[in-house]
C-alpha cells in the first residue's frame, strides 16, 4: 500500500490528470462507481494529504472544493493523457453518433475507438510509474461511456458480439463513422437445372469488365447459384455485395437433388428487416434452384458449413467411347480410399459403396456413396485421381451426367 501511495504521489506531482484518467487507474475496483467519481475521491484524498503536509502534488491536481487558498489559473490545465477529451469533447462525439444513428435501422450496436498513438504512449508512461495495472485502457472507457449515453437516448442495445453496426470514433481525425456489420443468412438449396455453376464465374480475360471472349458479359455463364440466391438478398438488405459459402459443390452440368447447406454473407447491409419467406418464394420462381430453411445466423456458421464432413450419394451416367467389357469389375472400388489432388494437397475420400444401376451398350449408370465430397468428374476421367474409373476400365468417357441424390448433412 505504501508503495502504491508513493507511486500515485509521484504521478500527481509531475502530471495533471483529469478525474476520468485518474479514476481509470483503479477501474477494476468498485465497478458500481464511475471512473470520474473514483478520480474525485482520489483527488480529495491527496488534497487533504497535501494540505497537512504528508504529500506534495501539483497545484492543478488539488481539489478546488477542499483546497483552502486555491487561486484559479488563467487557463484550464490539460490532462496529460486525454487532453481533456472527457470534459470537452466526448459529448460532441456522442451527439454526432446519435445524429448518424437516427438515420439507420438497427437494434444492436458497438462503439470502437481509434486513438492517436501519442495518447496511448502517454497512458503507458503513467502506468509504468504506477507499476501495477489496476484499471482499464482509455479506449475501453471511451467505448463504454459513449455507448452508454447513445444507448440511453436511442433505446438501443450495446452488444459486443452480435452488433448490427459498429460506430468508429476516430480521435485521429476527429470524425465519427458507421460501419454495417455483415449479415449472415443460412439456408439449403437444390439445383434442379443443369448448365450453370455454384459460384459466379468471372471472365479470366477481362476480370469482369466485359470483352469479346465473354461477349461483354464479364462472366462465363448467364447465372450461378450464388447470384440466384444472392441478388434478391442484396436488393432486400441494400447490401454492397454478397459472398457465398456452401458445404461442397456440384459440377456445372450436375444436379443437386437433396438439400445442400449454405451461408450467404451480405456486406454492409443498410437494413436487416427482411421477409425471408418472401425472398425464398422469389428465389424459387427461377425454376433453376429451390431454397429452404432461410434464417439469420452468426458468423460462426460459415465455418460450420465449410468444414462439415457429410456422406454424399451420387447417381452417375457415363457414356464411354466404346463398350466396357465386364463392367461388374467397377464394383471393386467399394471400400477403396480415393486420393485426389486439390491445390497441391492430397485429399483422401473413402468410397463406401459402388453399385451398377444399369448397363446399356456403352453407357453405364452407377450409384456411389462417399464419406465426403468427391470430385466425381475427376474420379471418372482419372485427372489428379487414383484409383479412377478410367484406370479400371481403360475406356475414355465422352459424356458424363452427375446427380447428387443424397447429402447426409446434420446442419
Amino acid at each position: 500500500m505504501k508503495k502504491l501511495l508513493e507511486n500515485l504521489e509521484k504521478i500527481l506531482k509531475n502530471y495533471y490528470l483529469c478525474n476520468n484518467c485518474l479514476g481509470r487507474l483503479f477501474s477494476q475496483s468498485l465497478p458500481e462507481i464511475t471512473n470520474e467519481e473514483k478520480g474525485k475521491i482520489i483527488r480529495n484524498f491527496f488534497t487533504l494529504m497535501h494540505e497537512i503536509g504528508i504529500v506534495k502534488i501539483r497545484e492543478e491536481n488539488l481539489s478546488i472544493a477542499l483546497k483552502k487558498n486555491f487561486e484559479k489559473t488563467v487557463s484550464k490545465p490539460k490532462c496529460f493523457i486525454c487532453e481533456n477529451f472527457f470534459e470537452e469533447k466526448i459529448n460532441v462525439f456522442v451527439e454526432n453518433t446519435i445524429e448518424k444513428l437516427r438515420k439507420t435501422k438497427f437494434e444492436k450496436f458497438l462503439i470502437e475507438t481509434k486513438l492517436p498513438k501519442e495518447i496511448l504512449e502517454r497512458e503507458k508512461i503513467i502506468l509504468k510509474i504506477l507499476e501495477k495495472n489496476y484499471g482499464e485502457s482509455i479506449k475501453d472507457e471511451i467505448n463504454r461511456e459513449i455507448g452508454k449515453k447513445v444507448s440511453e437516448v436511442l433505446k438501443k442495445e450495446i452488444d459486443k458480439k452480435n452488433a448490427d453496426i459498429v460506430v468508429i470514433v476516430n480521435l485521429k481525425i476527429n470524425k465519427t463513422s458507421v460501419q454495417f456489420k455483415s449479415l449472415y443468412i443460412f439456408g439449403k438449396y437444390k439445383k434442379i437445372e443443369r448448365g450453370f455453376p455454384q459460384l459466379k464465374a468471372i471472365c479470366p480475360y477481362c476480370r469482369g469488365k466485359g470483352c469479346l471472349y465473354c461477349r461483354g458479359k464479364g462472366k462465363l455463364y448467364p447465372t450461378s447459384i450464388e447470384e440466384l440466391i444472392g441478388n434478391p438478398l442484396i436488393k432486400a438488405t441494400q447490401s454492397k455485395k454478397a459472398k457465398f459459402y456452401a458445404s461442397g459443390e456440384e459440377d456445372v452440368n450436375s444436379l443437386c437433388l437433396d438439400w445442400r447447406p449454405f451461408v450467404l454473407e451480405l456486406t454492409k447491409p443498410k437494413t436487416r428487416e427482411i421477409n425471408l419467406e418472401e425472398i425464398r418464394r422469389e428465389i424459387n420462381e427461377s425454376k433453376k434452384i429451390e431454397v429452404s430453411d432461410l434464417k439469420i445466423v452468426e458468423k460462426d456458421f460459415v465455418k460450420k458449413v465449410k468444414t462439415e464432413r457429410s456422406r454424399k450419394e451420387y447417381r452417375i451416367e457415363i457414356e464411354f467411347e466404346e463398350k466396357v467389357q465386364n463392367p461388374e469389375k467397377i464394383k471393386v472400388l467399394s471400400g477403396k480410399i480415393i486420393e485426389q489432388k486439390l491445390n497441391n494437397k492430397i485429399k483422401k475420400i473413402k468410397l463406401l459403396r459402388v453399385e451398377i444401376e444399369k448397363v446399356e451398350e456403352n453407357i453405364i449408370t452407377l450409384k456411389l456413396l462417399a464419406e465426403n465430397e468427391l470430385n466425381i468428374k475427376n474420379f471418372i476421367t482419372g485427372k489428379d485421381t487414383t484409383p479412377s474409373i478410367y484406370q479400371l476400365t481403360g475406356k475414355k468417357p465422352i459424356n458424363i451426367l452427375i446427380d447428387v441424390i443424397k447429402i447426409h448433412s446434420k446442419l
